[in-house]
C-alpha cells in the first residue's frame, strides 16, 4: 500500500505546524481508518512534534471521551511531505460501562485511606480511564512467578 503525500489533503509541507497537522490528521485516520480499524472520533492527540525536517504525531484511542490506556495511533511525515509510516495499537471492541462508581474526591479519598499514615503527595486530580483487558495470543506463555512453571 503506497502511503499519501500531504498534497492530497491540500498541506504543503513548509507550512505544517501544530495547528495544521491537527486538520492533516482528521483526514489521514478519516482516509485510513478503516485500514487502521479506528474511527477518528475515537482519537485525542498525543505527541505532535518535529525535528525541524520529519514529523511524528501519536494520537491516543478513546471510548466515549475517556483514554484507553496503551494504544496509540500514528504517522511519520519525511521533510518532503510523503508519509512514511502509518500504524495504530488499538483495541477496536470496547464495550464497557463508563459510568464511574464514585465520585472524584471519593477516589481520592480512597487513594489516601489506602496509603496508611504516608501524606502523598497529589499532582494529579483522579481520572477515569479505560483499561482494556489484553488478550492472549497463541504464542504467548505465561509462567508463575515462584517456580516458573507454565500456567497457560
Amino acid at each position: 500500500m503506497k502511503l499519501a503525500h500531504i498534497s492530497r489533503y491540500g498541506f504543503r509541507s513548509q507550512d505544517l505546524d501544530r495547528d495544521s497537522i491537527l486538520q492533516l490528521s482528521s483526514s489521514v485516520f478519516a482516509d485510513y481508518g478503516k485500514i487502521l480499524k479506528l474511527a477518528p472520533d475515537d482519537l485525542a492527540p498525543r505527541i505532535l512534534d518535529t525535528d525541524g525536517q520529519m514529523w511524528f504525531v501519536t494520537y491516543q484511542q478513546t471510548y466515549r471521551g475517556l483514554p484507553v490506556e496503551g494504544t496509540e495511533a500514528g504517522y511519520t511525515l519525511d521533510a518532503r511531505g510523503r508519509m512514511v509510516a502509518l500504524g495504530a495499537d488499538i483495541y477496536p471492541s470496547i464495550d464497557v460501562e463508563t459510568t464511574p462508581m464514585v465520585s472524584a474526591e471519593e477516589a481520592l479519598d480512597i487513594a489516601k485511606n489506602l496509603l496508611g499514615d504516608a501524606e502523598p503527595e497529589t499532582r494529579l486530580l483522579p481520572a477515569l480511564i479505560v483499561f482494556p483487558k489484553r488478550q492472549k495470543r497463541e504464542d504467548e506463555l505465561l509462567t508463575g512467578v515462584e517456580d516458573g512453571a507454565c500456567l497457560r
